[in-house]
């Protein structure tokens, strides 16, 4: 019955990936890229310099070597989707959703050695919600914070040194912070700075 289930579990996986390949070969081939240098913006709007018509579909540049340097999506001359760049070296660098040329949804940012740098959640372009976070570039994790649906910070936030000690513990409701307790490199207690 074992050997049954295994093999159902490979086919399955071996479809699966198949059909996702399919679906991203869609998305990325399916839509219509246009170089930066035929674009222009008229009226806050992003469209074609050869026939003023606003653009749906990635616009793209990449650097003197080749490499690809950002794609962005857009739909109707107003950048929608997802929107990535790149370090020279090929690493990404980052990557923002927006949803009708608003920032929606996550946006992260790497180093040029490949460590994520920070990961935020965006709603409506100007409110953090959820958990926001920050690394420094040897992947210690320096700062996390929370924030509720509506942008405001709730609930725990932490810093660390690049060594890996906790720098503080701060305990928020609504924006207001309710409490603290700091530590120095050696994660000795210590008065926190006002």
């Amino acid at each position: 019955m074992s050997i049954l289930v295994e093999n159902f579990k490979n086919y399955s996986m071996k479809y699966l990936f198949v059909f996702l390949i399919a679906c991203l070969s869609f998305n990325s081939f399916g839509q219509n890229r246009y170089h930066k240098d035929s674009t222009t913006t008229i009226d806050n709007t992003f469209v074609l310099k050869s026939t003023k018509k606003a653009i749906t579909g990635l616009v793209y540049t990449t650097y003197d070597n080749g490499q690809l340097k950002y794609e962005s999506s857009w739909k109707d001359g107003v950048v929608d989707g997802r929107c990535r760049s790149f370090h020279e070296n090929g690493q990404p660098r980052g990557e923002q959703n927006f949803k009708n040329g608003k920032r929606h949804g996550i946006e992260r940012k790497w180093y040029e050695n490949g460590q994520l740098e920070y990961e935020w959640n965006y709603k409506d372009e100007t409110l953090w919600v959820g958990q926001q976070r920050w690394w420094y570039d040897n992947g210690q994790l320096w700062i996390e914070k929370l924030y509720d649906e509506n942008g405001k910070q709730n609930g725990i936030a932490k810093s660390w040194y690049a060594s890996g000690q906790l720098k503080y513990e701060m305990k928020y409701k609504a924006d207001t912070l309710i409490s603290q307790k700091c530590w120095d490199e050696d994660g000795n207690v210590i008065q926190c700075p006002e």
